[in-house]
């Protein structure tokens, strides 16, 4: 499962730049009189798809710590405020969901107690992004790089899977396993609050005087610790559309 992600990931970062590729030939050759910058708010609405993989945050063994990404989704809305014609930065609001696979093992420094998990974890946040935006303008098309921050809340948190916890009694050195089924929320899985970086690229492609079609490719990096183990990298491709105000 967890490859059959990887190459649906793969594909779709191949053909999302291939579209930008393309766009931007197209608008070089049929290049209207009139620039796309008209001096106005923008308010966007936005959905997509995202795919979060999980980076070990210390210096533990990976051997027993594995991962695959998941795919998920992203909807939201963001208001763009440009000062010029190359600076256009904007503030979002996101609704997200961020999920992976874990399989791993702990074990106590004493080796007298260990914990295994293997399954899968659905968190959901709510994210306010700040994001300074340089634009590239090709007459009726914009294109975008942008990089920030995001403050996002936990809306809910779910694990599905398996857990065996081990216990070695000291005296007599025998083991006792429990093994545990879960699925459903968890308040243990991540903290309630996460910040880090996003960043992006992408095009905007003007359909008349007020409206617009939006397109990108962007990168959520987030601080916050799963699992006592694990920081979230997700990247996800959005697509909307922007009206004029």
């Amino acid at each position: 499962m967890g490859k059959k992600n990887h190459s649906l990931i793969n594909r779709i970062q191949f053909n999302f730049g291939l579209a930008i590729i393309f766009i931007f030939c197209f608008s070089m050759v049929n290049a209207q009189t009139d620039d796309y910058f008209d001096g106005n708010f923008k308010l966007g609405l936005r959905l997509g798809v995202n795919s979060t993989s999980l980076k070990l945050s210390e210096s533990l063994n990976s051997e027993n710590y594995n991962s695959n990404s998941k795919m998920g989704m992203y909807a939201g809305a963001y208001f763009s405020m440009p000062l010029s014609e190359y600076f256009m930065p904007f503030v979002e609001l996101g609704f997200e969901g961020l999920n992976a696979a874990m399989d791993y093992t702990k074990t106590s420094s004493n080796k007298l107690h260990s914990e295994a998990f293997k399954g899968d974890i659905f968190l959901k946040y709510i994210s306010l992004g700040l994001c300074p935006n340089l634009v590239i303008p090709v007459k009726h098309v914009n294109f975008n790089f942008y990089g920030g921050v995001h403050f996002s809340f936990l809306a809910s948190a779910v694990e599905k899977g398996n857990y065996e916890r081990v216990y070695v009694d000291t005296a007599t050195t025998q083991t006792t396993t429990f093994k545990t089924e879960v699925d459903g929320k968890s308040k243990l899985i991540t903290e309630g609050f996460d910040s880090g970086l996003i960043t992006g690229f992408g095009f905007e492609y003007k359909i008349d005087n007020r409206m617009a079609i939006r397109a990108d490719s962007r990168f959520r990096f987030g601080t916050s610790i799963v699992s006592n183990a694990y920081k979230t990298r997700t990247w996800g491709v959005v697509v909307g559309l922007v009206y004029a105000l």
